[in-house]
C-alpha cells in the first residue's frame, strides 16, 4: 500500500485452512499462517514476522446454531502504521418456526500498533447485534435489525452508538 509522503506498507499473509466435522452437530474451521510486514517510512524500513490465526467452533442443534470464533492478524492502517488485531465473537441463530428467524451476535476487537502524535491508542471495539426476520411469502420477507457499538481507547472514550433498521426483501426471477 502506498501512502502520501513516500510511506509504504506491504503485508503478506499466506495461510493454510482446515475444516472438519467432528460429529453431526459439531464442526470447526481453523486457519494458521504467518504475516510478514515491511513498513517503509522513508528513513528505513521495519520488517516484522507474526503468527496469524483464525478459527471457529460451531454446534448445530435442531433449530439453533451457535458459533464461537477468534482471530489474530496484522494489517497496515490508513496512516501506514502496522496494526495487530485480535478479535473474538459469538454468533447464535434460531429458527423460531417455518417463517421466522432470530440472530444474535457479540464481538470484541482489540487493536495495537496505532499511534496518534506518538501516543498509543490501543482501541477496543465492542459490538452487539440482533435481527428478526419473517418470510411473508416465497418472494417477500422483512424484519428488524438492531446494533450497539462501544469504543474504548487511551484518552476519553466516545459515547456508545445505537442503531436500528427495518428491512423488506423482494425476490425477483424463478424461485426454486
Amino acid at each position: 500500500s502506498e501512502f502520501p509522503g513516500g510511506v509504504s506498507a506491504t503485508v503478506l499473509n499466506p495461510q493454510v485452512t482446515f475444516r472438519t466435522r467432528f460429529s453431526e452437530v459439531w464442526d470447526a474451521q481453523a486457519a494458521v499462517g504467518v504475516s510478514y510486514s515491511d513498513e517503509d517510512r522513508g528513513a528505513g524500513s521495519d520488517k516484522n514476522w507474526s503468527l496469524s490465526l483464525d478459527g471457529s467452533l460451531c454446534r448445530t442443534f435442531e433449530n439453533d446454531r451457535l458459533c464461537a470464533r477468534a482471530s489474530r492478524y496484522s494489517q497496515p492502517s490508513a496512516t501506514a502504521q502496522l496494526v495487530q488485531t485480535t478479535s473474538a465473537g459469538v454468533d447464535w441463530s434460531r429458527r423460531l418456526g417455518q417463517r421466522d428467524n432470530l440472530q444474535l451476535s457479540a464481538n470484541v476487537v482489540r487493536s495495537s500498533g496505532l499511534e496518534l502524535l506518538g501516543v498509543p491508542l490501543r482501541p477496543t471495539y465492542y459490538t452487539a447485534a440482533g435481527s428478526y426476520s419473517r418470510q411473508f411469502s416465497p418472494r417477500l420477507s422483512g424484519g428488524v435489525f438492531v446494533n450497539a457499538r462501544k469504543l474504548t481507547q487511551a484518552g476519553p472514550d466516545p459515547k456508545a452508538d445505537f442503531s436500528g433498521s427495518l428491512f423488506v426483501t423482494y425476490r425477483f426471477g424463478d424461485i426454486r
